[in-house]
C-alpha cells in the first residue's frame, strides 16, 4: 500500500533536497525581475541625488545671509537669477531644480516678501532647509539591497532611479507535479465515481507562493511516470 504524503510534508521534502545544492544565476532585465532573488548585492554607482537641489519652492540663499534676522529687523536680499549667487542675494527656485552655488538652503516661499527685485525675510533659516544635497539619499558605493533580497515593485523603481537595468538573480527552482492513482480524475471534466485530484492543485498554488515554477504532468498511471520524468 502506498503512502499519501502530505502537502506540507511535499514542500518540505522539496525545501530539503534544495537547501544542499549549488544556487545557479543569470541576468535579467529589471522588468523581468519581480519575485526574483538577487545572487548578489546591489552597489550604487551614482549619488541620489546627483545635485544638490530644492525640495521646495521659494528662495535659495546662505543661511548665514539671515542671521540676526526677525519680525522687528527683517533682512533684505537681492533676488538673482544667476546660477551663483553672493551673501546679500537670493534666486526663486522650484522644487527638484539644482541650487545656485553659494546657497545652502531655500526659504519657504510663504515667508518671503517680495518687492522691486528684493525678498525681505523676517526669520533665520538653518542650513540645508528646503534642500536635499548631492548624496544625501545615497551615495556612489552605497549596497542598497544585499544579496539574497526578494525584488518587490518598490526594489525594481529603486533599481530604476540608479539606472541599474539589468541584475543578476537566482534561477527559480523548478518542480514537476505528477498525480496518479486510479480514483482520481481532473477539474472540468470529472468521471463518475472518482474523487477530484484536489492535492496537485494545492500543491502547486503553494510552489507558487513559494516563488518555485511549477510543472504539471497531470494524472498519468505509475508505471508511466518514470517515462515522465525522463522526457521532462
Amino acid at each position: 500500500m502506498i503512502k499519501a504524503d502530505s502537502v506540507n510534508d511535499v514542500l518540505n521534502k522539496i525545501k530539503k533536497d534544495f537547501e544542499n545544492r549549488e544556487k545557479s544565476s543569470h541576468i535579467v532585465m529589471i522588468e523581468d525581475s519581480l519575485n526574483h532573488v538577487l545572487a548578489s548585492d546591489i552597489v550604487s554607482k551614482v549619488n541620489i541625488p546627483s545635485f544638490d537641489r530644492a525640495e521646495i519652492e521659494g528662495y535659495a540663499l546662505n543661511h548665514e545671509s539671515l542671521y540676526g534676522a526677525d519680525y522687528y529687523d527683517p533682512i533684505n536680499l537681492d533676488i538673482s537669477g544667476k546660477e551663483q549667487i553672493n551673501d546679500n542675494e537670493a534666486k526663486y527656485v522650484i522644487s527638484g531644480e539644482a541650487l545656485p552655488k553659494g546657497a545652502d538652503c531655500v526659504i519657504d516661499i510663504e515667508y518671503v516678501k517680495e518687492k522691486d527685485a528684493v525678498i525681505s525675510v523676517n526669520r533665520e533659516i538653518a542650513k540645508g532647509h528646503g534642500v536635499s544635497f548631492k548624496g544625501s539619499k545615497i551615495k556612489s558605493g552605497d549596497v542598497v539591497l544585499k544579496k539574497d533580497t526578494k525584488l518587490n515593485p518598490l526594489n525594481i523603481g529603486l533599481l530604476a532611479s540608479l539606472n541599474e537595468f539589468m541584475v543578476e538573480v537566482y534561477k527559480k527552482i523548478k518542480v514537476g507535479v505528477i498525480s496518479f492513482g486510479e480514483d482520481i480524475t481532473v477539474v472540468r471534466t470529472p468521471e463518475k465515481d472518482k474523487d477530484i485530484d484536489l492535492n496537485s492543485y494545492i500543491l502547486s498554488a503553494e510552489l507558487e507562493n513559494k516563488n518555485v515554477i511549477n510543472i504539471p504532468y497531470g494524472i498519468v498511471e505509475k508505471k508511466s511516470s518514470a517515462n515522465v520524468l525522463a522526457k521532462s
